[in-house]
This record gives C-alpha cells, structure tokens and sequence, in this order.
C-alpha cells in the first residue's frame, strides 16, 4: 500500500524501534505519575505513535494496524490539548534557529500571572493531528480536533522563524479550523490575514485549496491537490528527506479530502495515483 519511493527499510525499522521504546516508556511515566509533565509525556506518545504510523505505512504493513496507531496517536494528543498551559517549558528547548535569531520563548503568563508553555499543542501541529484524525478514519474527531485550533494571542511562539509556528501557518490552520465548522466566509477572513510574499509553494497550493472548499470550486481544489502533491513529492525524493516519516503522508492534501468529504465534493477521487495521498485510507 505505501510504495513510498526509494525508502531505506532497515533505517526505517531501526527508527521504528526507538519511537516503540519512547513510547513504551512515557507511557510507563504517564501510569507510574499522570499528573506529571503531563503535556510532554502525552505529546512524546501522540508524536510516536504518529511515526510509528508513517513508518508501518511506508514499509506496507496492513491497514488495520497503521489505523489503530494513528487512534492512539489521537488519542494522546486529545490529551496535550486538555493539559496544555499547565507546565513550564525546560530552558533547553528554547531553540536559536541561526546565529542572528532571537531565543524562541514559547512562555506566556497564564491568568495566575505563572509562566507556562502553550507552544505544545500549538495551531500548526494541531493542524497536522487532524490529518491523522482522518486517516484512523476518526472523522468525527476531525472536527473535534479542528475546533482546539488556537494559540494564545500575541503568542511569543507564532513568528516567521519559528519551528513551532509561523504567522501563516497559524492562518492556514485557523482557516482549515473555520472551514471544518462550515463557517466559509470565517475561514475566507483568516486566509486574508496571510502574508502572500512569505508563502512557501506547497502553502500556495494549501491555500489555494481552501478557497476552492469555500467556495465550492471542484477544479480549483483538484488542481490545488495535485499541485501540492507535486511539491510534496519533490520534496520527498529529496535524498535527505527520503527516509523522514513527516514526507511520507502530504498532511495538507489529506486535510483538504477531509473538508472535501464532509461536503460531498469529490475532486481527489481524481487525482493520479500517488503514494503520499493513501487513497485506500481515505476510502475507509
């Protein structure tokens, strides 16, 4: 079913062990104290069931299984989100993306004047989940899920070198939010907050995709997804991406499919055959 191209099977079962063993042992720490680091622990196992989906996907193992991970996955990141503000952020990750960059400091108060972590759970990411949501064939947990999109206002995390969030993902992730509840001119309005000369070439085609669900355009979201599956196809031939579970799904097309399937419109049924938009998960 994967057929991901060009793949290193056994680099890819080795990483598939070591995300087995982390989350095997956060979930021994979630059981041993749930109340501790709750966020990160859950979020260690949301992220490590997800890539044990992606890595079981891409060496073809059955269907069931790959969607009983991407549950667990959901599951766990369900809980980030019920949890999210409650911890401080190790002074570790606070990451320097080059030389010249400020310190990115996820940190905001929270209402008892107490700093504490947001950028865990934050738009972009849960954008992503709700691609996984999908494909466990979860659906109404789509929706669930696209509903928690948000960050904090002024969110220190949300900046153009952020590796948590840009400014445009956050408006992509809000649209999509928008979009899912049907609320189309909502989700039209979060789109205008976009930046268009920061856009990447697979966020064009992201966006462009979500103006055709608003609007109902069938041909503009068809040629919206087969535009982003060629970026991300290009991407992921890329020697040094050929072996990253993150390149093995295109998380912006199976989100368009899910708003697609909502409202009855069809346009990736047409799409040419690719790896990286499972149809068989998509069928259910």
């Amino acid at each position: 079913m994967g057929h991901i191209p060009e793949i290193d099977s056994g680099h890819l079962l080795r990483s598939r062990r070591a995300f087995f063993d982390t989350v095997r042992d956060a979930e021994r720490l979630i059981l041993e104290d749930p109340a501790r680091l709750a966020t990160t622990r859950n979020a260690l196992v949301a992220d490590g069931y997800f890539y044990l989906a992606m890595y079981d996907y891409a060496l073809d193992e059955p269907l069931d299984s790959i969607r009983k991970e991407l549950s667990c996955a959901v599951e766990a990141y369900f809980k980030v989100l019920e949890s999210r503000g409650t911890e401080p952020i190790l002074s570790s990750l606070q990451v320097h993306l080059d030389a010249s960059a400020r310190p990115i400091n996820p940190l905001i108060r929270s209402a008892s004047g107490r700093q504490v972590d947001f950028s865990i759970g934050n738009s972009a990411r849960t954008y992503d989940f709700c691609a996984a949501a999908f494909l466990s064939q979860a659906r109404s947990s789509v929706q669930h899920l696209a509903g928690k999109i948000w960050d904090p206002p002024n969110a220190p995390y949300v900046r153009w070198d952020s590796i948590y969030c840009t400014p445009n993902q956050q408006a992509i992730a809000y649209a999509f939010r928008e979009l899912a509840r049907g609320a189309d001119e909502d989700g039209l309005s979060c789109l205008q907050n976009l930046r268009e000369e920061r856009l990447t070439e697979l966020q064009r085609n992201e966006v462009l995709c979500l103006r055709g669900v608003a609007k109902g355009n069938e041909s503009m979201i068809g040629f919206g997804i087969e535009e982003l599956l060629n970026h991300h196809c290009a991407y992921a031939n890329q020697k040094q991406n050929r072996n990253d579970p993150d390149a093995f799904v295109c998380k912006a097309a199976v989100n368009t499919s899910a708003l697609c399937l909502q409202r009855n419109l069809m346009p990736w049924t047409k799409i040419s055959s690719t790896p990286y938009l499972p149809v068989e998960m998509l069928k259910g």
